[in-house]
Parts: C-alpha cells; sequence; structure tokens
C-alpha cells in the first residue's frame, strides 16, 4: 500500500539525517565532529590548519584544538610568527592546569624550532609532575642534554626546586654530586613533607655521597618511618660495615622462627637417606633438622638447616633463610646472617 511506502520512505529519510554526522563528519559546530578531527589528528595527524581555526571558533576551550593549532602553525611559519603558537601553548596549558602531559608535548614539539623554550616547557612539565616529577625530570635531562646552556638552566632550576636535588646528584660527577647531596641534606633532610621520591633518592645516594653520620641522624630522626623501612636501614649499615647494628636492628623486627610443634614418627635412618638424596626436599630437611635438634644433635641439625639456606638451584622457604640467619648470628658472622635474612620475604 502508499502509506506503507510513505512510512518506509520517511524511516529512510531519519535514519539517513541521524546517519549523517558519522558518515560525513557533521558540522563543525557538532561535537562529534570535534571529536573526529581530534581523533584524526592523533592517528594521522593530517588536520588542516583551517580545520583547527574553523573548530576553534565553536569549541574556544578546548586544549587540544589550541594544541593542534599551535602545532600546525609552528610548522607552517613557526621561525616567523613564533607568538602565534606560543599563545596557543599558552592557552592550551592554562586549560588543564593539573596537566604534566601538555607542557611535555610542547617541548618536544618546540624542541627544533625553539630550543630555549624547550627547556621552559620542560621545567613547567616537572613542576606538575607531583608523583612522577623524579620520573619527569629525569625524561626532561635526557631529551635537552644537547640544547646549549641546558645543564646551566638545570642547575639554576634545581637550586629554586631543592626537592630535586638528589635526583640531579644522581647524574652528576662526584665532586658536584657532593654538593648537590650536601644541599639537599640541609635544606630537606628535616622536613616534613618529603615526597616517598625524595626518601627514596636519598637511601640510593647516602652511601656514595653521604656519611654514616647522616643515616645516624635520619634512624634518630624518623623513627616512625623504621617498620616500614627498617630492611632499608639494615642493608645501607651492611654497606657501610656495621653489620652488628644491621643486625639488631633486624632481629627486633623479625624473630627466630621456632619448629613445628611435635617430631614425625618416620625414623631418623629414612629421613636421612632422604636427605642424602633429595637435599632440595625442604619438608625432609626440616623435619631431620628438628629431629636432631630435639635429640641434641644442634651442630648437625644446624648444617642442614645452613645447607638449604646456602641452595641456588630454587629459593629456599622463608622458615630457613631466616632460622640460618639467627644461626650465623650465633656463630658470629653477622655479615652473613644480615644478608640471609635480607634475603627473606
Amino acid at each position: 500500500p502508499s502509506g506503507t511506502r510513505r512510512m518506509a520512505l520517511a524511516l529512510a529519510a531519519i535514519a539517513a539525517l541521524w546517519a549523517a554526522p558519522f558518515l560525513s563528519g557533521g558540522p563543525a559546530w557538532s561535537p562529534l565532529h570535534l571529536t573526529q578531527l581530534l581523533a584524526r589528528d592523533s592517528v594521522a595527524g593530517d588536520v588542516q590548519l583551517s580545520e583547527f581555526q574553523r573548530s576553534l571558533r565553536y569549541f574556544p576551550l578546548n586544549p587540544w584544538l589550541h594544541q593542534g593549532l599551535a602545532a600546525r602553525q609552528m610548522h607552517v611559519d613557526g621561525r616567523a610568527r613564533p607568538g602565534v603558537w606560543q599563545r596557543h601553548f599558552a592557552i592550551a596549558s592554562r586549560l588543564v592546569p593539573d596537566s604534566w602531559t601538555i607542557p611535555a608535548a610542547q617541548a618536544r614539539m618546540s624542541r627544533k624550532i625553539a630550543p630555549e623554550l624547550s627547556l621552559g616547557y620542560w621545567q613547567q612539565a616537572v613542576d606538575r609532575g607531583t608523583l612522577h616529577r623524579s620520573e619527569i625530570f629525569g625524561t626532561a635531562l635526557t631529551e635537552t642534554r644537547s640544547i646549549p646552556d641546558a645543564a646551566g638552566s638545570w642547575a639554576r632550576y634545581v637550586e629554586a626546586n631543592p626537592r630535586l636535588l638528589l635526583d640531579y646528584a644522581a647524574l652528576l660527577p662526584e665532586e658536584p654530586a657532593r654538593y648537590s647531596y650536601g644541599r639537599w641534606y640541609e635544606e630537606r633532610s628535616a622536613a616534613t613533607d618529603l615526597a616517598p621520591w625524595e626518601v627514596e633518592a636519598f637511601y640510593q645516594q647516602v652511601v656514595r655521597l653521604g656519611k654514616l653520620s647522616d643515616l645516624d641522624e635520619w634512624m634518630e630522626r624518623n623513627p616512625d618511618r623504621e617498620e616500614a623501612d627498617y630492611r632499608r636501614w639494615a642493608g645501607l649499615l651492611h654497606q657501610w660495615g656495621e653489620d652488628l647494628r644491621a643486625w639488631q636492628l633486624l632481629a627486633r623486627r623479625i624473630p627466630e622462627p621456632g619448629y613445628p610443634e611435635g617430631l614425625v614418627s618416620v625414623e631418623q635412618e629414612q629421613l636421612e637417606t632422604k636427605w642424602r638424596l633429595a637435599p632440595e626436599n625442604a619438608m625432609n630437611a626440616q623435619q631431620l633438622a628438628h629431629l636432631l635438634h630435639h635429640e641434641g644433635a644442634i651442630e648437625q641439625s644446624e648444617e642442614i638447616v645452613l645447607a638449604v639456606a646456602a641452595q641456588k638451584t630454587s629459593p629456599p622457604p622463608p622458615w630457613f633463610t631466616r632460622k640460618a640467619a639467627y644461626i650465623y648470628s650465633r656463630l658470629g658472622r653477622h655479615g652473613e646472617a644480615v644478608t640471609t635474612l635480607l634475603s627473606s620475604k
């Protein structure tokens, strides 16, 4: 019937109207058009300068439009009219004030045309880095290494931002590295707002650039950190040869494990046979060590524990490494006791 045909045509027209934006991109004021344009820019990079300018009239607060427009403007006549693309970079950055990726992208785009501006954009990215500031700083130093006066610019930057002095020291020769470490320790070691990456950088640099007294002062000043960092502290003391102190610190936190309750009913001869044939069998070794210890053969029992803890074919169970550490300590071999206990999970 004719009515049915008219209805079908009407429905087809409605469907075409709804599908048009997806097929043609829609008018410039369409949010769908904006999404498709930005997708083209990120994947193919073939969006023209005029397209960015037209979309920006309808979406003046979109930072990615400003960023894309600045990139095209830089490509067209970046050296002749630097103020144009700089202005759009600044707008994009202000529209997303917490983003470090925007100034980092700007730094990379302006690297060849305006290297001195690239340094400024990288420093802005570092300022915004918060939790990732240390990583961004390292990337920025690497990517700007060949820029003239980059070293001087970064030296002045870290002087004004002492949080980064330790990360900067890690990349310097011995003498200037010691200066940067000393500046950080003087200005930041007693601060109450230390970032986690600052603490980690201190642990990584204190043996190379600092003194044992620095670590002593740090531990005395930060007793609340002991629960989380006692392994790091013990490892650092061990590097300075302070093995007895390192062991005492670890022993306060990790008690000596005891043997399991009750003895097994397996004959000692059978356990010894299994031990000779399969020394990697940790359960059998523990049972034999337990039985020997119960019968007063302490030295033999401890030899089995130490042998299992020293196996390299596979990581020994934590019980053996902890027990072995205490055996080493009773023998006065505190260095081995520390390294063995630190290897235990």
